[in-house]
């Protein structure tokens, strides 16, 4: 008495029961996206260094821009320490508001450390809207009081809207980070 071997079907999901034409896996004929996109953390991330590294780049445009058009000796515009430092502020920021944990701040679990997590959120995002009222302030007061021509005014624009990107990134790292749903769309 022989035995005969049939391979395994791994996609015969069909009822046997009640079998109708429209009753059929359909994972045998097309992909399905869910498979072929990359988890939200991933996305997230990804989208979230491209703000920050857009927001830097803005920055060092308008920076070279300056110093190649000359505009230190003609329109009295020079970029100093004060341009640095909303861009860096904002840097600091990121880093903070990133670094807690959303449980920490729901205080769920054993979560000890939920006052000084809520004290630093606090203070990442107090750092990250001060470097942005700080780069709309010294735009306001560097490039548009003064009457500069658009080229200066370029150079100003590039302060506001570096930190504009990296406080979009800053809060699309967090929320996107610490969402309810877990990588599933």
């Amino acid at each position: 008495m022989s035995t005969r071997y049939q391979p395994l079907d791994m996609y015969n999901t069909v009822n046997t029961e009640y079998s109708s034409p429209f009753n059929f896996d359909i994972s045998k004929y097309c992909f399905c996206i869910y498979n072929i996109l990359p988890s939200r953390s991933t996305i997230v991330g990804y989208t979230s260094g491209i703000l920050f590294t857009v927001g830097w780049w803005f920055f060092f445009d308008g920076l070279i821009y300056s110093k190649y058009n000359n505009f230190e000796n003609e329109k009295h515009v020079s970029i100093g320490i004060w341009d640095w430092l909303p861009g860096i502020i904002s840097t600091l920021a990121l880093i903070i508001i990133n670094l807690i944990n959303q449980e920490a701040l729901n205080g769920d679990g054993d979560y000890e450390y939920s006052r000084d997590a809520k004290l630093c959120a606090f203070i990442g995002v107090s750092l990250a809207l001060a470097a942005l009222g700080s780069s709309l302030t010294i735009f306001i007061m560097e490039y548009v009081i003064p009457h500069l021509d658009s080229q200066a005014i370029y150079c100003g624009s590039t302060i506001v809207i570096q930190n504009v990107l990296i406080f979009v990134s800053s809060m699309v790292f967090w929320f996107g980070r610490n969402s309810e749903e877990d990588n599933i769309w």
